[in-house]
């Protein structure tokens, strides 16, 4: 008995969710997921202090001017992968070349935390990066 009044009661309700309105359903759209963390294209050296539009376009030697000398750096063909890190972050940049025989240049930035490797906007990487680093007199 008491099974049954249990059964009619989750019936009525979900009858209820289906009763009601005008009978046209509003459909939102979903929302749009926020655009990853990017570093606006403007080649290094152009500005007296560290902005993350100086690592995009950069060469490896302005960046190793800005970074200093970087924790890990991998070849593979023509493309170049620098990696700077301080305790809390590390910060990857990928070097690609313009067009065939061009050096290459900075063309995307990764940022994610040393602690659980969790994505880390590249700014904040970038600039507690170059806090931690003693710029040469």
């Amino acid at each position: 008995m008491r099974r049954r009044a249990l059964l009619a009661a989750f019936a009525a309700l979900g009858l209820a969710g289906c009763a009601g309105g005008s009978g046209t359903a509003v459909r939102q759209p979903p929302p749009r997921a926020a655009p990853p963390p990017a570093i606006a294209a403007q080649p290094a050296g152009r500005a007296g202090r560290a902005v993350p539009g100086q690592i995009i376009g950069a060469s490896e030697a302005e960046l190793l001017a800005l970074l200093g000398t970087p924790r890990l750096l991998l070849t593979e063909g023509d493309a170049r992968k620098l990696q700077f890190a301080n305790p809390e972050c590390v910060l990857d940049i990928y070097l690609y070349p313009a067009s065939t025989g061009a050096p290459p240049q900075a063309t995307y930035a990764e940022a994610r935390t040393r602690a659980d490797g969790g994505a880390l906007p590249e700014e904040t990487c970038l600039a507690a990066i170059m806090q931690g680093r003693r710029v040469p007199r």
